[in-house]
């Protein structure tokens, strides 16, 4: 037994019209998810970022002794 598209759609926004608190945890989850996405990708960016531009520093690096 498979739905189509619009019957997913259709029974989703009549769970969600009917219970308000169904509404708000699946916004919450989905902001929680796209936060978390939006942050370790920004972090990735920041890694590539420092990954591909030359270091510029005219000090040869620091030793440990």
């Amino acid at each position: 037994m498979q739905a189509t598209v619009g019957e997913l759609v259709s029974n989703l926004l009549t769970h969600f019209t009917n219970d308000p608190l169904a509404l708000l945890m699946a916004l919450a989850g989905a902001a929680f998810v796209g936060g978390a996405s939006l942050f370790f990708g920004y972090l990735t960016l920041g890694a590539v970022a420092d990954f591909i531009t030359p270091d510029v520093s005219n000090e040869p690096p620091s030793r440990a002794n």
